[in-house]
Order: C-alpha cells, then sequence, then structure tokens
C-alpha cells in the first residue's frame, strides 16, 4: 500500500464514518494536515513490519527462516498483507478517537 492509497482510503473512511467531521476538516482545509500524521505512522509501522519480516524469513538460524524460494515469497506475501491489515486497523482507531475528541 503507497502513502496515497492509504491517504485515499483513510479519506473516505473518514468521510463513511464521520461526514460531518469530514466536512469540517475539509471546509477548514485541514484534511491533509490531520490524515498525514496518521498515514506517517501507518507507513512507518509497515515498513517496520516488512523489514523484520524479511529478516527472519532469509536469515538462517532465525525461527521465521525458509529455505525454499517461493515459499518464502508467499509467507512475505501473507506476512505484508497481515501487516497492513494491522496498520489499517491502528489508523482506523485513530480516525475514531478524532471523532470523540
Amino acid at each position: 500500500m503507497t502513502p496515497n492509497q492509504l491517504k485515499t482510503s483513510l479519506e473516505q473512511a473518514l468521510k463513511d464514518r464521520n461526514p460531518s467531521l469530514y466536512a469540517q476538516l475539509k471546509a477548514e482545509n485541514r484534511l491533509a494536515e490531520v490524515l498525514q500524521p496518521i498515514v506517517g505512522r501507518m507507513m512507518e509501522s509497515l515498513e517496520d513490519a516488512r523489514s523484520l519480516a524479511i529478516e527472519a524469513a532469509t536469515t538462517q538460524g532465525k525461527p521465521g527462516f525458509v529455505a525454499d524460494p517461493t515459499l518464502r515469497t508467499q509467507t512475505l506475501n501473507s506476512q505484508f498483507r497481515a501487516a497492513e491489515e494491522v496498520a489499517l486497523q491502528q489508523a482506523l482507531e485513530e480516525l475514531d478517537a478524532l471523532e470523540t475528541a
């Protein structure tokens, strides 16, 4: 997931979850200001998760080491998708916190 895809997804989620807050932030031209830190934290979280997964899957002796290249790729792709789901859930929780603030 790219930062732009993530920003678009979060913008749509905010619009769906709290249309009045979305409209207010958009009218005040603060939407990007509010979403950008969330996107940044998400991207950092994803990069950390990817780095750890790659290191574990490619380093002999590590618990997550996968010798077969095809299986390693499948395993990494699965871990990357799981990391994206976790990061997106965390971002949605931050949006929910905005709604109650």
